[in-house]
């Protein structure tokens, strides 16, 4: 959820048992996101989620909309970040593994990579794809070639 107050925003995300939770101008190019986890238990992220809603209501803050670009910008980047950790390992430890087994992996990992790419606008895609461009190719080999 989004709010505004003049030229500040803040938008607020409740994901399972945590909490996204980003602050900025509209003015600023950057905000600054901090994720807030409560070990696995949703219903106390449900709870805190409730409470910083109504403290931002409180604070003057007005309803701006679902919509949230800096938290879904900054979720997409982390999984991104994630599926390459995850495609780095996997070709590092692939030796060993029955080939239905790597394929399957690959393809998983590219999945997740293309949800996380979809989310975010065409210049954050496109650079992490030129920075990443080498292990994504190399797992698009192995599902090519299954």
């Amino acid at each position: 959820m989004r709010f505004e107050k003049g030229d500040s925003f803040v938008e607020i995300v409740l994901e399972g048992a945590r909490i996204h939770l980003a602050r900025g101008s509209r003015a600023m190019t950057d905000a600054d996101v901090r994720t807030y986890t409560f070990e696995g238990d949703e219903a106390a992220a449900r709870e805190s989620y409730d409470d910083r809603v109504a403290e931002i209501a409180r604070g003057g803050y007005t309803p701006a909309g679902e919509d949230c670009p800096t938290i879904t910008s900054y979720v997409a980047k982390r999984d991104a970040d994630r599926t390459q950790k995850d495609a780095q390992a996997l070709l590092s430890r692939k030796r060993g593994k029955s080939r239905e087994s790597l394929v399957a992996e690959a393809r998983d990992i590219l999945d997740r990579w293309n949800a996380a790419l979809a989310l975010l606008d065409d210049t954050t895609a496109s650079s992490l794809g030129s920075v990443y461009n080498d292990r994504i190719s190399h797992l698009e080999e192995i599902v090519k070639n299954g």
